[in-house]
Order: structure tokens, then sequence, then C-alpha cells
């Protein structure tokens, strides 16, 4: 059942919540509130946040400006849920909302945990990369627990830098480890992840292997020339975690150019300051590379890019979300839920990796809009009807 605000008075959210705990019919409204008294769920907004940003338009209007030169402001609706009203009615939760909603009424301090996989029958070796990136590894072995693959029980991990150095039930390659390992694996089954390349592609396809291919460096390019009339882009990287002749550069200064957008590279170990302070005024856009600058440094980087009017692309959403105005980013979370089907496809169902589908994610786009409105940007209507919108610094 859902409330239509303001039909319903908080007068009779008691009423409401014994007769939804009593015919066990879940109740979700648009009031936080009301999902504090117990109602299982809402769908709200901020309207505190929303007041502010409206008392700033009348401050601008007063001061002067017309309100058709304001940027347009936009807030997404926040998802609550009240776990013990949840768990009164019945309500079996979706994992990934827990994850990502306001929990209210959590009672004990525990979340009610989805129902318990069996483990699967059998033991198997997993071969994982010690080069691979860590939060990958940790949300691949997750999904895995999640499907019956319990590690130091059913599940054992064999770690390699180079594939003949193991035995495993099968291989998880990613990026420049797959690259590098891609000439031995010979017949072996792997399952893989890596960015939409047709030279990657055809390589693997002479392979036993499951593939989830990512958007590639080319959507970063479209993305940048959607935004900018004439892009002059620097590329940010720190030296300890982008070696020299990286050939990950090679291909992204390649993609670049054949889109005819210069790209140049900046790269630094201590001194962030001293770096920008050199960096040419004919950059418009600054690009940091995978894996992102550290934390210390990206809150420098904010503030060079709203002094400067330069805008700074990432790809990550944290970073965007810590200040950075513009990403271009894949979803991890979905990226490692797909290594772990294709995983469990071929370990418990038998199928050989090479007849899977191979599977591709596609990129999404995001703006810090508190951002964009201190360095006066605003989209076009293209633009914004692609983007998702973060709040925050």
């Amino acid at each position: 059942m859902f409330t239509f605000p303001p039909s319903v008075e908080e007068a009779l959210i008691p009423t409401l919540v014994k007769l939804q705990n009593l015919y066990k019919i879940p109740v979700v409204s648009q009031v936080e509130k009301f999902v504090e008294m117990g109602l299982v769920a809402g769908y709200t907004a901020d309207y505190e946040a929303i007041a502010v940003k409206l008392v700033d338009y009348i401050e601008s209007i007063r001061s002067g400006k017309r309100p058709r030169d304001l940027p347009i402001q936009y807030y997404a609706s926040n998802n609550v849920v009240n776990l013990q009203a949840a768990s009164v009615v019945g309500v079996n939760l979706n994992e990934m909302l827990i994850k990502t909603a306001k929990i209210v009424g959590v009672g004990t301090g525990k979340k009610p945990l989805p129902n318990p996989v069996p483990m699967k029958t059998g033991t198997f070796t997993l071969g994982i990369p010690v080069k691979a990136p860590k939060p990958i590894v940790r949300g691949y072995l997750s999904e895995m627990e999640k499907k019956g693959y319990i590690k130091g029980k059913n599940l054992r991990i064999a770690e390699y830098k180079n594939v003949d150095d193991t035995t495993a039930d099968l291989y998880l390659l990613t990026g420049n480890v797959l690259l590098e390992n891609l000439p031995k694996m010979g017949q072996r089954r792997g399952v893989a992840a890596i960015s939409h390349n047709k030279e990657y592609l055809e390589k693997i396809e002479k392979h036993n292997m499951a593939l989830v291919s990512k958007a590639s460096h080319t959507g970063i390019v479209s993305f940048i020339q959607m935004l900018l009339a004439h892009p002059q882009v620097g590329l940010l990287y720190h030296k300890s975690s982008f070696p020299e002749g990286d050939r990950r550069f090679a291909i992204m200064k390649k993609t670049f150019e054949e889109r005819h957008i210069p790209l140049e590279l900046f790269s630094y170990e201590t001194d962030l300051p001293g770096l920008l302070a050199r960096i040419p005024e004919d950059i418009n856009a600054l690009l940091l590379f995978q894996p992102s600058i550290p934390k210390a440094d990206r809150r420098e980087l904010v503030q060079w890019q709203i002094r400067q009017k330069t805008p700074i692309f990432s790809q990550r959403r944290a970073d965007v979300e810590e200040g950075m105005l513009y990403g271009i980013y894949v979803d991890e979370e979905e990226l490692v839920e797909r290594l772990a089907q294709l995983s469990d496809d071929i370990l418990s169902k038998k199928i050989e990796p090479r007849n899977l589908p191979k599977q591709y994610i596609k990129a999404r786009q995001v703006i810090n809009l508190d951002t964009a409105n201190r360095m006066g940007v605003v989209l076009s209507d293209e633009a914004a009807a692609q983007m998702e919108v973060v709040s925050g610094r």
C-alpha cells in the first residue's frame, strides 16, 4: 500500500501501522517521519535541503540576477527502510536496497540477512591474480560466497603472478593481468573483465574464456566531447600507481588522437600544488587516471578545479561524490556480480566458458551538482538527460 501525502495525516499513522502489522501488508510513504513511526519503507526527499536552495534563489534574485539565468537544481529521492517494521510484516528485503537505503528502526542493530544459500557440493580452486585490483577481488569473492563457494571450506584460493605457476579450476583475469597471461592460457578455463576493445576481444575469442567487457576509453572521449566544445585535456596520474611505459596510457592517447583531441600527460610524486601551477592555460580539462589520486591530493584537486574553473573528469564515482565535477565509471558491484554468475555457471553447471554469452557493462555518467553550481556550469538538455546527479562537499 502506498500513502499519498498530504492526504494521510500524522495522527493516522499509528492506526495505519497496526493495520499494516495485522494484515501483513507493507505500507510505503513519501514522508520519512512516517517510516520512523513504523511504516515499512519510504521514498522521500530532503525538504530541508530544498528549502535552503530556495532561499539561495531568493537572495540571488534580490541581488539582481534573473531567474532564467540561475542553474536548475535537482534533488534525487532517498530510500528509507524500517527494519523492525519489515521484520514484523515478514518482508524479505532486497540486499541491494539494504545497502543503499537509510536504515531506521534497527532495534537490535542487526540488519536482516538474506536467505542463506546452501554450500556447493565439492571442492573448487580459484586462481586469483596477485596484481588484480583489491576491491574487485574482495567483491568477487563476496559474490561467490553468496552463491555457496566458501573460502576455507569448499573454496581454495590460488594466487598467481603467472598462470603457469599454479593449477586451478577457474582463473580470474582482469586488465593488464589478462593481457600478460593470455598467450599462456591455452585452453585453461577463465573468467575475465577488460575494457571493450576489438583487438582484445579477437584475441580472447581463441581461448576458453567467459568475458565481461566494460566501457572503453572511447566512452571517456565521447563524454568529454559532449561537455566541452574544444577540449584540450591533461591526463593526471600519481607515479606510484601508474608505472612509466604502462601500455594503458598509449592506448588512451591513441583513442584521443583518433578524435583529434590533444592529450598531455602530467605526473607527480609529492608536489601536486607545484605541478598544478605549471599546467598550461590552454588545458581546459583534467582527466584522472585509474587508480585514482591519493585521498589527501583529491581534496587539493577539488579546490584547484573550482579556483581555475577547469573541470576534472574522474573514472570513479567516489571522486565525484567528494567534489570532482564529472565522472564516467563502471559500476564495480555490477561487474563482480556478473563475474560471479559466470563463474557459478562454469563451476556448478559445467558449462564451458567459451559457450557462455559475452557480456557488456555500459559506463555511467555523473555530475556533482554542488561543484557545478560553484563553477557556474550549466548543462545542455542532452547532457542533463544522460547524467546521474550527486551532491556534496
